[in-house]
């Protein structure tokens, strides 16, 4: 008698265990079951009869290296349907809680004795392709933590898994190897705001930044006012020369230093208007040569004190003060 695997069906047993709850608290069992039908030659199945099977799982191809066997035993049903439990049997070999579902494919190849002895004929193989999870998770997750760079990696207590996360993550001790491409923000327009328990500290809009509270640069200590830095202030691009009649962009600036050629009633300085009542504008004046200088017109958005002096010769020092509609001078000096 010729004997035929009509049909191989691979179920999980009991849904629930691919639960991890229920694999941390009771186990995972490390079995599964396995359905065949045994037919004869003319496809008649072999019916009440008692079967052996010895069920050995490869891995890579069906004949590849051998992680464990074991033989099972019973009784065909009426239609030949013969089901054992993989990992329930008598074993032959191997662990079957050592078998790397994870990291190579995996085959069941079958023999059968239908007289139920030992004279095992190869009846078939089989790759899993749906492999039984609930033994995965078994193992459980042995570890769980971040690199150097950040990455996340998560592997299984037996190690046969390793998942790394496809991007950095920031680190609250610090990241390394990260690369000059990384960075902290946003790929829309969407603003960037950090808190501090839970209170907005800083937003960062588009070209602007908002700080609520005060700002400390250098401090070592919380700032005691608005803004406070320790060390030198440098305000870049406000350094200009001129030859001329010029206008100043005044802009978000707080100082000028500007370097004049000609005398002063050849340069003669308009201002632009300031951004908010209050901005603060200094303006210093170099010559390049003996008698240069700088002059103010008072006009709608600039106005000259009184006493004060509309020009400005070498090494000398005016300031203005934006009211929210014009300049006014706060102050002047001239090197003596």
């Amino acid at each position: 008698m010729r004997i035929i695997i009509q049909k191989i069906v691979i179920t999980l047993l009991a849904t629930c265990y691919l639960f991890l709850g229920w694999s941390q608290t009771t186990g995972v069992p490390q079995k599964f079951s396995y359905t065949t039908q045994v037919t004869d030659s003319s496809g008649n199945p072999v019916a009440n009869t008692f079967v052996t099977m010895r069920a050995t799982l490869t891995t890579g191809s069906p004949t590849g290296p051998s992680v464990y066997t074991e033989i099972n035993s019973g009784i065909t049903s009426p239609a030949g349907i013969f089901t054992i439990v993989v990992g329930g049997g008598l074993v032959q070999n191997g662990n079957i809680g050592s078998v790397p579902w994870v990291s190579a494919p995996v085959y069941l190849s079958s023999a059968m004795d239908i007289s139920g002895g030992s004279n095992f004929v190869p009846t078939g193989s089989a790759q899993l392709i749906s492999q039984p999870y609930a033994i995965v998770s078994g193992n459980g997750v042995g570890s769980v933590n971040y690199d150097r760079s950040g990455i996340l990696n998560i592997s299984t207590v037996d190690n046969t898994s390793i998942i790394s996360s496809p991007q950095s993550s920031w680190l609250t001790s610090g990241n390394a190897d990260i690369g000059g491409n990384a960075y902290i923000g946003t790929n829309d327009s969407t603003d960037l705001v950090l808190k501090q328990n839970g209170s907005e500290g800083l937003r960062i809009s588009a070209h602007s930044t908002t700080v609520t509270g005060n700002l400390g640069i250098g401090t070592g200590t919380a700032p005691l006012t608005a803004a406070q830095v320790n060390g030198a202030l440098a305000l870049q691009d406000t350094a200009i020369s001129v030859s001329g009649n010029t206008t100043l962009d005044v802009s978000n600036r707080s100082s000028f230093l500007i370097s004049s050629s000609v005398s002063p009633s050849s340069a003669v300085i308009s201002l632009t208007n300031g951004l908010v009542p209050g901005q603060l504008l200094m303006i210093m004046v170099r010559q390049v040569n003996s008698g240069n200088g700088i002059m103010f017109n008072p006009g709608s958005n600039l106005r000259i004190s009184s006493t004060g002096n509309n020009k400005v010769l070498d090494a000398g020092v005016i300031t203005f003060i934006w009211d929210g509609s014009q300049w006014l001078q706060s102050g002047f000096m001239k090197n003596n």
